[in-house]
């Protein structure tokens, strides 16, 4: 924008939008932009910026992306920032409160067992019984005896309870 001279600063070509932001958020955003060094305090766009404006999403969430990769941790990072960009599965939506309540009382202690809450997910009681046992081998030695010894349970003892 300010290659093609339509204004002095940032501010300035953003002003003359038909629907103009607000002079201090555009001074939020450019701020934004300064502290994840999208651009320089002169508002030129850096290498960082250029990669940034490829990214759909969030600028913060899109830095620690590649800082992510850069460090060679990205899967992890991934899953992060999709947690962090999605909505909270925990807000009751709109005209649906009654559902939602109703769905929050299945889940009540007393209401519901292990074998009947597994059946309604899609994890089944043959997947737990095939998973603790797997959990359970997964374990290092030493935190598998300090488990069954602290909880006196084993994997068979739970399997054999839940049936």
């Amino acid at each position: 924008m300010l290659k093609l001279k339509l204004g002095n600063t940032i501010e300035d070509v953003l002003l003359r939008a038909l629907d103009p932001p607000s002079s201090i958020n555009i001074q939020r955003a450019i701020a934004s932009l300064v502290e994840v060094k999208a651009l320089t305090p002169a508002e030129e766009i850096t290498p960082m910026g250029r990669l940034l404006s490829k990214l759909p999403m969030d600028v913060h969430l899109g830095k620690f992306l590649l800082v992510a990769a850069l460090f060679k941790c990205l899967d992890p990072a991934l899953t992060i920032a999709a947690t962090l960009n999605s909505k909270s599965p925990f807000v009751t939506p709109f005209g649906f409160e009654g559902a939602a309540d109703a769905a929050k009382k299945g889940f009540a202690i007393g209401q519901q067992d292990i074998r009947q809450f597994c059946s309604l997910t899609l994890i089944g009681v043959q997947g737990i019984a095939t998973f603790l046992p797997l959990r359970m081998c997964s374990l290092a030695g030493g935190e598998r005896r300090r488990m069954s010894a602290s909880s006196g349970s084993s994997a068979s003892a739970i399997l054999s309870r839940s049936r």
